[in-house]
């Protein structure tokens, strides 16, 4: 995995869902995801200037609307980090959507650590089998499905321009969002609502979108995914650190577990590099 773009991914990705809980205190979420995705969308087909309206678009703007209004309403009822934990679910389901898709089969490796890591999420979501947090953890876990589709077809598009993909489904998506806005709608158009639009328009859509995509055209969806679940701990500290509080033993071990599951799915590679390097040093001595 390029650290160029596994680093910048998670530390936008990271501080977005603070943001995107705050921006929910002002604005109903199909009204600012639906902003989000227009700005966001805009801003990437100015510099493309070219707009993907074909099957392909439309389906990956459905996976990709699904997946932001059901992980927004899901965050209305439970924390930050807790919307981060529950959202990377989405490794284990990706492990079998690309398989079905794509035909990428996993080695035992990279399957056992996306297994691990995903019982770390288990261990952390047992205290949210409650009232509305229960509500709120259903919801993000259908995000995750809808978010391990959405990357199955940025592979799948992985010969098409990347601005142009991303900026045609911003914006097929924030029709579809902006058209259902008035259920619900509410607005309180402040300082503080404005700094939580353009983070997650610019750096939560434009820029995370970007190099997600290029992360999935260069890398196995199963590595990839598996890779960021730095994001979901990281998240937990922050909120730890903003809130004072100290998370539970529970959440603490879930977290463990995870960073498990990165090691075990990541050191499937470095045998296969190993071999590769000497391969090519036998090669060019036989030469």
């Amino acid at each position: 995995m390029k650290l160029k773009y596994l680093v910048p991914y998670i530390v936008i990705a990271v501080f977005l869902y603070q943001f995107a809980k705050d921006s929910l205190r002002y604005s109903s979420p199909f009204f600012v995801m639906g902003l989000r995705y227009l700005i966001a969308g805009l801003f990437l087909l100015l510099i493309s200037r070219r707009f993907l309206f074909n099957k392909d678009t439309i389906t990956l703007s459905l996976l990709t609307t699904s997946s932001t209004v059901l992980w927004a309403y899901g965050l209305e009822y439970v924390s930050p980090a807790d919307s981060a934990v529950l959202s990377y679910t989405m490794p284990l389901i990706s492990i079998f959507t690309s398989w079905a898709l794509l035909k990428e089969k996993g080695t035992l490796t990279e399957v056992l650590g996306a297994i691990i890591g995903f019982s770390g999420v288990v261990v952390f979501s047992i205290r949210l089998l409650t009232g509305f947090l229960l509500l709120g953890s259903v919801l993000t876990l259908v995000n995750a499905v809808f978010w391990s589709l959405y990357s199955v077809y940025f592979r799948k598009m992985k010969e098409s321009d990347p601005v142009s993909v991303v900026g045609s489904q911003f914006m097929l998506g924030s029709v579809f969002m902006l058209a259902l806005s008035p259920i619900s709608f509410r607005l309180s158009f402040t300082g503080e609502f404005v700094i939580d639009l353009l983070y997650l328009s610019l750096l939560g859509g434009v820029a995370q979108f970007l190099v997600w995509n290029l992360m999935i055209r260069e890398e196995k969806i199963n590595i990839v995914t598996t890779s960021i679940f730095a994001v979901p701990a990281l998240t937990m500290v922050v909120q730890a650190l903003e809130t004072i509080t100290v998370p539970s033993v529970l959440a603490m071990v879930g977290v463990a577990i995870m960073f498990l599951g990165i090691y075990i799915s990541q050191s499937a590679k470095k045998p296969e590099a190993s071999l590769r390097s000497k391969t090519t040093s036998e090669t060019t001595q036989e030469e």
